[in-house]
């Protein structure tokens, strides 16, 4: 079941359409939830646990989705012309079908992400086979490297080369289920990678000379 951002990340595009308060510390969890039921459909089922942490009020992190939200709905009623009181579909109960849409704003089709790592996560094998109408592209699809690598390239260039110049060195990248450091020594970039299961010790020498190509390639 999705979290609470994710509700609120796709239902606050509809919610921007029919909200009457000018400032969003104005916008309660009881206002968003009325919007929702009167205004979208399917969030019959819709309740304040699913929309925020707090039943009174939303708090910075969701203040922010919502923000971010409005904004999107600003853009997307300028760019496809888009009148007041629109008819607006919630399809992100059903995403767990394999749906890519998340959000229908008239005859419009939503997919909306947020936090969601793009650079890591290149999928959307199910959405471009929708876009040519076949069974082409299959999981595992990294969407800059098939359409895009020359950028993609350049983009790693000028991470590594700030990543040299400004750090931060040493680095620390922690989750839930992993924790990566990293240091810059002279021109080896070291990296370990530690999890419940291993810990892993690997190294890039000349790392102030390599592009992404030979990373990808090789098992350093």
């Amino acid at each position: 079941m999705a979290d609470i951002l994710t509700h609120l990340r796709e239902l606050s595009v509809g919610v921007y359409f029919f909200n009457k308060q000018e400032s969003l510390d104005n916008i309660s969890p009881s206002y968003f939830l009325e919007i929702c039921i009167k205004h979208i459909k399917n969030c019959s089922r819709l309740s304040l646990e699913l929309i925020s942490s707090n039943s009174n009020c939303f708090n910075k992190q969701e203040k922010d989705i919502i923000n971010n939200g409005f904004k999107l709905a600003k853009i997307i009623q300028n760019s496809f012309n888009i009148s007041n009181s629109p008819n607006i579909i919630w399809v992100g109960p059903d995403t767990q079908c394999g749906s890519t849409v998340d959000l229908i704003i008239n005859e419009y089709r939503f997919s909306l992400k947020e936090q969601s790592y793009i650079l890591e996560n290149m999928g959307l094998y199910k959405l471009l086979n929708i876009l040519t109408d076949s069974d082409e592209f299959t999981p595992g699809l990294h969407i800059f490297e098939k359409f895009a690598f020359n950028e993609l390239n350049e983009w790693f260039n000028i991470t590594r080369d700030l990543l040299i110049k400004q750090g931060p060195n040493p680095f620390i990248l922690e989750s839930s289920r992993y924790k990566v450091k990293g240091c810059l020594k002279n021109k080896e970039l070291i990296l370990e990678y530690i999890d419940d299961k291993c810990k892993i010790l690997k190294s890039i020498k000349d790392f102030n000379e390599c592009s992404y190509e030979p990373i990808r390639q090789k098992n350093v």
